[in-house]
């Protein structure tokens, strides 16, 4: 009897020491503990998170970024050690333009692994699928395609003073939402006769604006025209370049003053 109980306590030794030695024992501290066992939540700014953790010395930490969901690189996880046994993970986000995405951080020592949960917030503003347009001057229609997270409303095109007078020569012609906080707006611009021009488009959805620029080439961009000298009869060219550089001007740096339609 003695020699059976003898036998099932050094099988229950073995079994302790062998879970031992399968236990890594990865713990977080602190704040970082709640953090671990409910998830990140990140607003759609960029950001960075620390978790400070424990784990034995003589095992060598990793993390890694898994179970993507969005673009495939838009969080990162880097560990470093500050001492054997006491390290931290700087989990870094990139910014949020698009929809709700979330990845796992995984931490590993030894058989052991511990997940964390990353979920970072819908972008809260406009997005624009481009933000200038050069539009030749035959004019014609474009599509300005759009995304808010709230209701966006209808745009308002304003139009810049270059010849001391305002004239209206592209036009909202549709606006449309297609669904799920994307939209599509059409423009309407007029055929160019004269020297190039600029036009603003703001988007806005209440809390947040977007710009969208419109600019449209002249008619004679870089042309000639000949000028004959009363005096000599000698035939001279004169180009257009000081009033196209205005023009270019207006776009870099639009003027306060606009007219809005």
């Amino acid at each position: 009897m003695r020699k059976i109980l003898g036998i099932i306590a050094l099988c229950l030794l073995f079994a302790a020491c062998k879970d031992d030695d399968e236990r890594t024992l990865i713990n977080f501290t602190d704040s970082s503990a709640e953090l671990a066992d409910s998830g990140i939540d990140l607003g759609c700014d960029a950001t960075t998170e620390v978790l400070k953790f424990t784990c034995p010395p003589n095992l060598t930490p990793v993390a890694t970024v898994e179970s993507v969901v969005g673009e495939p690189d838009w969080l990162k996880a880097e560990l470093q050690l500050t001492k054997p046994g006491v390290g931290e993970v700087t989990i870094t986000a990139e910014g949020n333009t698009g929809n709700e995405r979330s990845a796992t951080v995984v931490v590993s020592a030894g058989k052991e692994s511990v997940g964390i949960e990353v979920r970072q917030a819908a972008y809260d503003g406009i997005t624009v699928d481009r933000t200038v347009f050069n539009i030749g001057r035959d004019g014609g229609k474009i599509t300005v395609r759009c995304r808010s997270n709230e209701e966006l409303k209808k745009p308002n095109i304003y139009f810049y003073d270059h010849e001391n007078h305002y004239y209206q020569w592209a036009v909202r012609t549709d606006f449309r939402s297609l669904g799920d906080g994307d939209y599509e707006i059409e423009i309407a611009v007029e055929k160019n006769d004269g020297f190039g021009r600029l036009a603003s488009m703001l988007l806005e959805n209440g809390s947040k604006s977007a710009r969208v620029t419109l600019i449209q080439s002249p008619k004679l961009f870089g042309d000639t025209e000949t000028v004959k000298m009363p005096d000599e009869g000698v035939s001279s060219t004169s180009s257009w370049a000081i009033r196209q550089s205005r023009w270019r001007g207006y776009a870099q740096y639009p003027p306060d003053k606009a007219s809005c339609y």
